[in-house]
């Protein structure tokens, strides 16, 4: 597989725009992180994205890479399937060459139902100990 060489990179945040425009020339990939501009709406409380927002990033001149920060791949709960569809929304809309998540989780389920681990916690690492 040939993946692109793609040089120096910065990684993008709303509000940085004229950082990008001042430095035109000098940064040659963007990594976005999506859920930064996903939004719930407040009626139905479905996940969407900022497409005004997404639509402003595709125009944008240079390559663009994203690395998920709220789908992490390490932990036993799957991932949402509303989070997985906006992922890909984004994936395909940027034509990115590639994307990367973390290896890690921040969601649990037990008996009393699921929680949120408020931080991004590395997998098990060892085998489980067997009586």
């Amino acid at each position: 597989m040939n993946l692109p060489e793609l040089g120096v990179g910065l990684t993008w945040f709303a509000g940085l725009e004229p950082v990008l425009e001042a430095n035109a020339g000098l940064i040659d990939v963007l990594e976005i992180e999506p859920q930064t501009f996903w939004r719930r709406e407040t009626a139905e409380k479905t996940l969407v994205v900022d497409q005004p927002l997404l639509d402003a990033l595709r125009q944008r001149p240079i390559p663009k890479l994203i690395h998920s920060i709220g789908v992490p791949v390490g932990g036993t709960c799957l991932p949402r399937a509303a989070e997985l569809d906006l992922l890909r929304h984004v994936a395909l809309e940027l034509e990115v060459p590639w994307l990367s998540e973390h290896l890690s989780f921040n969601r649990v389920e037990d008996e009393t139902g699921e929680w949120h681990t408020g931080f991004l916690l590395p997998p098990r690492l060892t085998s489980p100990v067997r009586p």
